[in-house]
């Protein structure tokens, strides 16, 4: 937790009144990441021209290295 909370700029007491333990974060994370796939998909789907476009616009995404648990 305290390698979570260097990361993300703020002490380990605001990390643990946030989550209780580190399944806790990890859960909310994923959960974020998830949700945000989805949406990302959904966007995919309703802006590009093609299926085969919508894929690739997804994979393209998919490579982007996500470093960053902004919103927690």
């Amino acid at each position: 937790m305290a390698d979570s909370a260097r990361s993300a700029n703020v002490g380990v007491g605001t990390l643990y009144r946030r989550f209780p333990h580190r399944e806790a974060l990890l859960r909310a994370v994923a959960h974020t990441r998830y949700r945000r796939a989805v949406r990302e998909m959904h966007a995919a789907e309703d802006e590009e021209p093609t299926a085969w476009d919508a894929r690739a616009r997804l994979i393209r995404l998919c490579r982007r290295p996500h470093v960053s648990v902004q919103g927690y």
